[in-house]
């Protein structure tokens, strides 16, 4: 007599043992070898979310956004789970799909309320689209659920100035700091905002502090005076 169950489990080790191949080879950037290992997972079971959802984060790793978002889709059709919808919703948003992207994040909140980054992403596209009382509602929210955390500070700060609400901007922009001392991003930022507001004196305190800054304030920085300058 076959037992059912005894195949379905070994098949289910199996097929999490391609998945994971599969992941591993893709970090180590043995692009092709991971694609093998993906499509063997999905011949074993065409049924498994799981499968597609990983073809998925496979194609928008090496690019091929319209692959990516063809499998996040068929996963969720398999599966309706919130990461899934999560993740295709950032996909979109980097394919300026803006509108598609908003509809799932508000789904992905509605769902998981408690989650700030979740919240963010949603700001994030709102702010795209120039739904500015959007953007200001979900970055408050990501701010209230984690107060610690800097990032959500000083893109709150970042919103505030786009408005020209300088004072609330400054308030956000200082919190960060205090959060993380160590990012010149936030320092920089900052004296632009005195610069805005005919402070000169105040900014260029503030310019003196910055001389070397890291990579990744300089893109942070980038991305702020975007938002801030260049309406």
């Amino acid at each position: 007599m076959v037992n059912y169950n005894l195949m379905r489990k070994i098949n289910k080790k199996e097929l999490l043992r391609l998945i994971n191949r599969g992941d591993l080879a893709l970090l180590g950037q043995f692009v092709s070898k991971a694609l093998q290992k993906y499509e063997e997972a999905a011949e074993l079971d065409p049924s498994s979310a799981e499968v597609y959802f990983s073809l998925a984060e496979f194609f928008r790793f090496v690019g091929k956004w319209q692959e990516a978002d063809k499998f996040y889709r068929y996963a969720i059709k398999l599966s309706p789970n919130i990461f899934y919808k999560f993740r295709l919703a950032l996909l979109l948003r980097d394919m300026g799909k803006f509108m598609e992207s908003s509809l799932l994040l508000k789904e992905v909140v509605k769902e998981q309320p408690n989650e700030p980054y979740h919240h963010f992403a949603l700001g994030e596209v709102l702010w795209e689209m120039g739904y500015m009382d959007g953007v200001l509602y979900h970055l408050k929210k990501a701010v209230e659920l984690d107060p610690l955390d800097d990032f959500y500070h000083a893109w709150l700060g970042v919103a505030y100035a786009s408005l020209g609400e300088l004072e609330n901007a400054e308030k956000e922009l200082k919190r960060a700091h205090q959060l993380k001392p160590q990012s010149l991003a936030y320092i920089y930022i900052l004296a632009e905002i005195y610069s805005l507001r005919g402070e000169e004196e105040l900014a260029q305190s503030y310019y003196k502090i910055v001389n070397r800054i890291s990579e990744y304030d300089m893109f942070l920085l980038q991305k702020f005076r975007r938002k801030i300058l260049l309406k």
